[in-house]
């Protein structure tokens, strides 16, 4: 099976009210909002360039993956 990534270029991996994460500004109390979604974005980016279509479907995932699996989500 070939191995392939990819991911969108040209394309934000994620919105925020129809803008890039890094030019939403928040006042007050939310005012570091911005930098979360600047790393959320960022996170996403590295798991999903770590990751193929074949790991993907042979579950063979990366190590950084299954670590972020197996974290206690409660």
């Amino acid at each position: 099976m070939a191995t392939c990534r990819s991911r969108p270029e040209k394309n934000p991996l994620a919105l925020i009210r129809g803008q890039r994460s890094e030019n939403v500004a928040y006042d007050g109390a939310a005012q570091h909002l911005r930098d979360v979604w600047v790393a959320v974005r960022a996170s996403l980016r590295s798991i999903l360039e770590l990751t193929t279509v074949e790991q993907v479907v042979t579950g063979q995932l990366p190590a950084d993956v299954v670590e972020h699996t197996n974290k206690d989500r409660s």
